[in-house]
């Protein structure tokens, strides 16, 4: 029988150690996820094509072309109609992030680099890389709490600081592209 590994005799930790930071850790990840894990995309579309996968191939792709083709035409007008700048996630996290950092404390390292105190932790933010030690900056494309307070402290606009692929007009640019139909199935 197998002996499941336990944290007393150290092997989960030789096991996470083993495999690096970047396999277990999202802020060490090499490629962005944006705060979604690749497999609930996964079984997302697995849920939605569950009951085609089991007819003639062609059925299945023109199910799966219908589907992406609805998706663009309704994320296409969503974002056209919208009059913010940035992706409703971005704002909301935007909003979020402020209100936290309302009490935070900066002391200036030199032009780049400000100490940040948190009343928990503290972090040291760098705008011009766009980095934080709390790696949330760094990980999401959207400052943190921390970057906020800097940014604010130095008059910098804090929708600057944002990832580009937040703009409504990224997501626009995303959507453009029409999927039209195949055609009939005898062609």
């Amino acid at each position: 029988m197998r002996r499941t590994p336990s944290f007393r005799d150290g092997a989960v930790t030789k096991y996470l150690e083993d495999i690096s930071l970047q396999r277990w850790a999202r802020v060490y990840q090499i490629e962005r996820r944006y705060d979604n894990m690749t497999s609930n995309s996964v079984e997302c579309f697995n849920s939605l094509t569950k009951e085609y996968r089991l007819m003639p191939i062609v059925c299945f792709i023109e199910h799966v072309r219908g589907m992406l083709q609805s998706w663009f035409y309704e994320r296409r007008n969503y974002w056209a109609s919208r009059t913010i700048l940035h992706s409703d996630y971005c704002e909301t996290r935007l909003a979020s992030e402020a209100d936290k950092g309302r009490r935070y404390q900066v002391e200036p390292i030199d032009c780049y680099q400000v100490h940040v105190r948190d009343n928990r932790l503290d972090d040291i933010v760098n705008l011009h890389t766009k980095e934080c030690t709390c790696k949330e900056f760094d990980s999401l494309g959207i400052p943190c709490s921390h970057a906020i307070v800097v940014a604010k402290e130095r008059n910098i606009p804090i929708h600057r600081l944002c990832n580009r692929f937040y703009i409504v007009d990224s997501l626009m640019t995303a959507y453009a592209e029409p999927i039209n139909p195949l055609g009939h199935i005898s062609e």
